[in-house]
């Protein structure tokens, strides 16, 4: 009998792989059908989000071009030529100017002062439509040009507030006081409850701001705004 060494089996082949890869493959396969099902739902939101759009139809844009012809004044006569401006420059007290308008779009126009009071309260004061422009009435052809009458730069430093409205249609608020454009009333509205209703109306046609966009070249400026009526401020300073 050799004394050879006695033999010691092998172990038994590990499994362990086998199932990891059953795994991964599973892994993979999860993943392409989250995938999927993820792109499947983004692009039946973007199909359903274009047919909204197409069948929402955007609201109406009102589009009013303007701008200033100024006339300097000295020892209340005019001095130079009138010149053409956009708003943008500081105004010298006690000179006057007009506002040329136009716009692509027929409509109805209405320009308002706003100013403080002597008790310091907000006062309007309707500038157009007057009976001397355009026969009083505040319809607009569509490229229609008009301008307004001679306003002037109060004395002192300040700010001067237009309110230019713009509308699809007639504003039953503006024209309850269509007639204080006179000699005696001068556009100024006196009566309290509607002076009150051209303020909520300015107020709550207000926000958003419309788009302005300014020409310094051709002197013009541009408003924009979705909806059947457009009101914008005009800021005019003055020294």
């Amino acid at each position: 009998m050799s004394g050879s060494a006695p033999r010691i089996p092998s172990p038994p082949a590990s499994r362990a792989a086998p199932r990891s890869k059953g795994r991964l493959v599973l892994g993979l396969t999860l993943s392409v059908v989250i995938l999927a099902v993820a792109s499947g739902i983004a692009a039946w939101y973007f199909l359903r989000s274009r047919e909204d759009e197409r069948a929402t139809p955007k609201a109406p844009e009102r589009v009013l071009n303007y701008g200033l012809t100024v006339q300097k004044m000295r020892d209340g006569r005019p001095y130079q030529e009138p010149f053409a401006s956009s708003g943008q420059e500081i105004f010298e007290s006690g000179w006057k100017f007009r506002m040329d308008i136009s716009s692509p779009q027929s409509g109805c126009l209405y320009l308002v002062n706003e100013g403080p009071s002597e008790s310091r309260e907000i006062t309007y004061n309707l500038l157009f439509p007057a009976p001397a422009t355009n026969s009083g009435s505040p319809y607009l052809d569509a490229n229609q040009k008009i301008q307004t009458g001679w306003m002037v730069f109060v004395e002192g430093q300040g700010t001067e507030n237009f309110w230019i409205v713009w509308a699809a249609e007639a504003v039953p608020e503006l024209e309850a006081v269509k007639d204080v454009v006179n000699q005696k009333d001068k556009g100024a509205i006196r009566d309290r409850d509607q002076a009150e209703a051209v303020r909520e109306f300015l107020a709550s046609h207000a926000s958003p701001k419309p788009i302005v966009e300014t020409d310094r070249a051709n002197k013009k400026s541009s408003v924009k705004a979705n909806g059947q009526v457009l009101v914008s401020l005009i800021e005019l300073e003055h020294h």
